[in-house]
């Protein structure tokens, strides 16, 4: 991010000065950059404008890999600066010009900084109460917030506490400047099926009911995809819960692949360890259920396995980050992100551009009339369009770029009169010779939306049932 004290990229520069003139007029702003891109790096030199004029600037993280992990950021930009921690093991250094302070030790902890500027990390937290807690008790300070997602799943926007939005290059700018690693996402049919599963009010999935659909099937097949796609690689699994984690990463290692599940019960000196391995390369997967979605830094971590749907558009983004950091080695090397879950389905590709507000409102639909994303029969590989960017496949029949109706099989199916007629003969297709040329004939013949045979082929193959046909 930086070799040493005033050494910024150009677009964290040029994200500094943004700053100051939004704090200046406003009071308060939030700053969105792709995660893996220094939004750390950019807050520190912020914080340092500040501490040299004599004033207290305040970090405020989440997690204890964070509160290191700027350290670190910090040091290497302004060595022998004096840090001070507010945070659970740490001795406390109320008078160091610059602040770190881990939101669960600052809630509870009385405290006697007095920051001029405190900058929030993973800042689309900051609806919660824990955060406000601490943010009310500094009325006359500068707020800057740092996210890459400037949006939550439950729709409550962010513009209460920040004023303004300050945006950083998208992520196909910064895969083009070589700051990020370029992206291929990989749709995979997963043997665990969610269909009928219940969801909250946000529309996530209920663990527990999940959990239960979870058998050795489901969990050879993710094994099996490690193997075949991403065997060597440096990965993060993300679990529907603790227990899914825990039998992934025994699957892994009884194939010989060096794997290890980290939760929040661990002891610090075993999630500290297992860190490591990932980073050092001693382990090959760290599985977890959300512990690492956020901040993590995993240098040489290349690869994620999405083995938990999500409908948050935050969580999906700051896992697949996790893996878009330029390889040490091979900046060319891409982010490889296997999705077990059908998350692309209804999120997209994680490099897409998007739209950011700090507006109210419902931000985790997809709109309809949103771009189709298909799957590559060759390669797997999502893409939009009727070509694969990744081994260049032509689609026999183009599809449309944008879709009229919702994407899920069951409502873009017509409903009509005969439909025990329709179930026999669309199942006669799957021991056809060739299973998309009779849906083609169904589809023509029925005058159905173009998309729709490759919606019967994709749940086929997620099933098995093409593949079972087929043998």
């Amino acid at each position: 991010m930086s070799n040493g004290r005033g050494e910024l990229r150009p677009y964290q520069l040029q994200a500094v000065e943004d700053i100051r003139l939004a704090l200046k007029d406003q009071g308060s702003a939030v700053y969105q950059l792709a995660t893996g891109a220094g939004k750390t790096v950019v807050g520190g030199e912020v914080g340092r404008r500040v501490t040299d004029r004599g004033n207290q600037a305040l970090f405020l993280v989440h997690r204890r890999e964070l509160v290191t992990q700027t350290i670190d950021t910090i040091q290497d930009m302004i060595p022998g600066l004096s840090i001070g921690v507010e945070a659970r093991g740490w001795p406390a250094m109320p008078w160091a010009p610059l602040q770190i302070g881990m939101v669960q030790t600052m809630v509870r902890r009385e405290s006697t900084l007095r920051p001029r500027i405190i900058i929030v990390d993973e800042a689309h937290h900051v609806r919660t109460k824990s955060w406000e807690t601490i943010l009310g008790r500094y009325p006359d300070a500068w707020i800057l917030g740092l996210t890459g997602t400037p949006q939550r799943l439950d729709g409550k926007g962010l513009g209460t506490h920040f004023r303004i939005l300050v945006q950083g290059p998208t992520i196909p700018d910064l895969v083009g400047m070589g700051y990020l690693a370029p992206v291929r996402t990989l749709r995979l049919p997963a043997a665990l099926k969610l269909s009928g599963v219940k969801k909250d009010r946000r529309g996530e999935y209920d663990r527990g009911e999940a959990q239960r659909r979870l058998d050795e099937k489901v969990i050879a097949d993710t094994t099996a995809s490690y193997l075949r796609y991403a065997r060597g690689r440096r990965a993060m699994f993300f679990g529907i819960t603790r227990e899914h984690s825990r039998r992934v990463c025994a699957s892994l290692r009884a194939v010989g692949v060096s794997a290890e599940h980290v939760d929040g019960d661990d002891h610090d000196s075993r999630r500290d360890r297992i860190m490591a391995g990932l980073r050092d390369g001693a382990l090959d997967v760290v599985g977890n259920c959300d512990l690492i979605s956020e901040g993590f830094d995993a240098p040489g971590c290349d690869c994620i396995l999405m083995g938990s749907h999500t409908a948050s558009v935050t969580r999906y983004l700051q896992q697949a980050g996790r893996a878009m950091r330029p390889h040490p080695t091979d900046p060319t090397r891409e982010a490889l992100i296997l999705d077990l879950a059908g998350i692309s389905h209804d999120l997209g590709l994680p490099d897409e551009i998007r739209d950011w507000s700090l507006e109210d409102g419902e931000v985790n639909e997809r709109e309809k009339g949103k771009r189709i994303l298909k799957t590559c029969p060759v390669c797997r590989t999502g893409f939009y369009g009727n070509r694969c960017k990744h081994c260049g496949h032509q689609l026999a029949a183009p599809m449309p770029d944008v879709a009229e109706v919702d994407t899920e099989l069951e409502e873009a199916t017509p409903t009509i009169d005969h439909k025990k007629t329709l179930r026999q003969q669309v199942g006669m297709c799957k021991n056809a010779p060739n299973p998309r040329a009779c849906l083609e004939a169904i589809a023509k013949a029925r005058k159905y939306k173009a998309g729709w045979v490759d919606h019967v082929l994709g749940a086929w193959e997620r099933s098995g049932q093409l593949k079972e046909a087929r043998r």
